[in-house]
């Protein structure tokens, strides 16, 4: 079973007013790993841990741990920062898509290019959120909207309203 991320209560509270936005993610990735792969990383950290004088409880038997048949399923991000570029250009090119203003909730530079296309080719106006050590100075130079930084409205966002009492 996987955990909700952190940030569902993020994209919940940005789909619904006063925001109403519509949102285009891609879902995280799964891989079946070895157990035998991981515990044999495990066991070398450990080693490594036993060389500095560190104390390790994981007590891991390398012989067992190259034997292990367990799998178990992990959660990866591999591919989402492309996958979510190609959305931008599809989205942005679709004719039966309406709409004005890409507002990208990421700041990294791999989306140059595809903010680049939606900006000049497109005509599309672009508004980053980001946290402010994560906005790349070239993805800022293409977006005519003001940033959001996260840094500065994280606590009105994220506030814990009380539940209005039942009548």
């Amino acid at each position: 079973m996987v955990k909700k991320s952190a940030q569902s209560g993020f994209y919940r509270v940005i789909q619904n007013p006063p925001f109403n936005f519509t949102l285009h993610a891609v879902p995280l990735r799964f891989a079946e790993i070895g157990c035998r792969n991981r515990m044999r990383q495990a066991y070398y950290k450990c080693l490594d841990a036993y060389e500095w004088s560190l104390q390790c409880d994981l007590k891991l038997d390398p012989e067992q741990c190259r034997t292990c048949e367990k799998t178990f399923l992990l959660q990866y991000e591999k591919g989402v920062d492309v996958a979510l570029a190609a959305q931008l250009v599809i989205f942005g090119s679709s004719r039966t898509m309406s709409f004005d203003r890409v507002i990208l909730v990421a700041g990294e530079g791999d989306y140059q290019e595809a903010t680049r296309f939606c900006r000049q080719e497109l005509g599309k106006d672009l508004q980053l959120v980001c946290w402010r050590r994560s906005l790349s100075k070239e993805l800022q130079k293409l977006a005519n909207k003001d940033t959001v930084f996260l840094d500065d409205i994280w606590q009105s966002v994220f506030e814990i309203r009380a539940k209005p009492p039942l009548e």
